[in-house]
């Protein structure tokens, strides 16, 4: 999800097939996991913001709280 999220894939589908270690699941146990997931499921972009926000701390690149909250 996170490949497809950052764009590095362009679908759940092109990161299966591009991953390094075969994955030990079928594409379709792939997506009916990703069907059954709860709404409160951040959404893609909540993912995309506490990612940046970890890494630019992790070089201390910004203050802490500088981002909105994600809840």
């Amino acid at each position: 999800m996170l490949q497809v999220v950052s764009r590095q894939q362009p679908s759940i589908h092109a990161a299966y097939q591009a991953a390094p270690v075969p994955i030990a699941v079928s594409v379709k146990s792939v997506y009916n996991k990703l069907n059954g997931l709860e709404p409160g499921t951040p959404a893609p972009g909540a993912l995309q913001c506490r990612t940046a926000t970890a890494l630019i701390a992790e070089v201390g690149g910004a203050r802490p709280g500088c981002w909105p909250a994600i809840e």
